[in-house]
């Protein structure tokens, strides 16, 4: 009898034992474990003299050509930094050496959201949970804010967002400072992201790279449009007048107009130019800006792809990418004369 007791009172250890390590387990596994602290991803004081962003994405497809790459594996890094041409002042984006137009409202967007306080979960501090949380440098995005001047750059914080929560609610974050590791609400991760389109100003007629502003249809005094076939033959339609509503209904076209995504120069060349459509503007200090569009094919063929690229007169050529915009898009930049 005693025995059996004894082997009773061994077995109510160990289940009680066993509860212990679950009740435990469970514990260190939750989102809500740990102190809660009232902070920001960036000190709201920096918010408007942040002139560079870097974003860091995780390893991607291998590599062995890759210039920023880690053990052979490409790391896509998009680089943002602002800029100020006679007074415009715009985000011009970098990945991998290709420059673009970012959509400043965006990176305002991103900016404000990044100095607004939240709770800070901490779960951690030890680094050795940062691979439970996909907070490893090879794991997780790297968001690095800087204060750029004379060609230095001081860093004002440096993040690292793992995965999201079992129920997407929250990302887990860390600094670059120490080992801690907190969850936030996951309002943060649409900025996650390294489509370059999500990013890019798609505007065909992106304003803020103006030397000169198009605001309204009366800013700009004359618009010609030039449409060249495949055979280089070409004709062209010039729109003087200002009050006139064909005048105003195009410009206000070019004004509100966007493509669908970024194309690289060499994607587009590898696919072959069969007619281009020239739209040149000119304002009353005889300052002008055109926008190319190039076209794969016939107009009304249902493969034919479009793409635009846009510059001032100050440019001595086009930029390294495209914008490209579906037929729908094309046809609307043609004016009615073309119709």
């Amino acid at each position: 009898m005693r025995r059996k007791w004894l082997y009773v009172g061994i077995l109510s250890y160990c289940i009680v034992l066993l509860v212990i390590l679950i009740i435990g387990s469970a514990k260190n596994n939750t989102n809500y474990s740990g102190k809660t602290i009232q902070s920001a991803l960036l000190n709201q004081k920096y918010k408007n003299t942040i002139n560079k962003i870097m974003i860091k994405f995780p390893l991607n497809e291998k590599d062995n050509h890759a210039e920023n790459e880690y053990q052979g594996y490409v790391i896509p890094t998009l680089v943002f930094t602002k800029k100020n041409t006679d007074g415009n002042e715009y985000w011009q984006g970098n990945v991998n050496g290709v420059l673009f137009k970012a959509d400043t409202s965006v990176l305002q967007k991103f900016l404000v959201s990044s100095c607004k306080t939240q709770d800070f979960i901490l779960l951690s501090d030890d680094i050795s949970s940062w691979k439970q949380f996909e907070l490893t440098d090879q794991e997780a995005v790297q968001i690095s804010f800087y204060e750029s001047s004379g060609g230095n750059d001081t860093l004002r914080s440096d993040l690292f967002f793992g995965k999201s929560t079992a129920d997407y609610s929250g990302v887990y974050v860390r600094n670059g400072k120490n080992a801690s590791v907190y969850r936030i609400d996951n309002v943060f991760s649409p900025y996650l992201s390294q489509n370059i389109d999500l990013w890019a100003d798609l505007s065909v007629l992106p304003t803020e790279l103006l030397n000169w502003k198009i605001e309204k249809e009366s800013d700009a005094m004359s618009v010609s449009v030039t449409q060249f076939d495949r055979n280089n033959k070409s004709r062209t339609v010039k729109l003087y007048e200002n009050g006139s509503s064909e005048y105003s209904e195009y410009i206000h076209t070019l004004l509100s107009v966007k493509g669908s995504s970024i194309v690289s120069l060499d994607d587009v060349v590898s696919l072959g130019i069969n007619q281009i459509l020239s739209i040149q503007m000119t304002n009353q200090k005889m300052q002008s800006a055109s926008v190319a569009v190039f076209s794969t094919g016939e107009v009304s063929e249902p493969d034919t792809r479009f793409y635009t690229q846009f510059k001032t007169d100050k440019e001595t050529s086009y930029p390294d990418y495209f914008i490209e915009i579906s037929g729908w898009t094309y046809k609307n930049l043609l004016p009615q004369s073309f119709m």
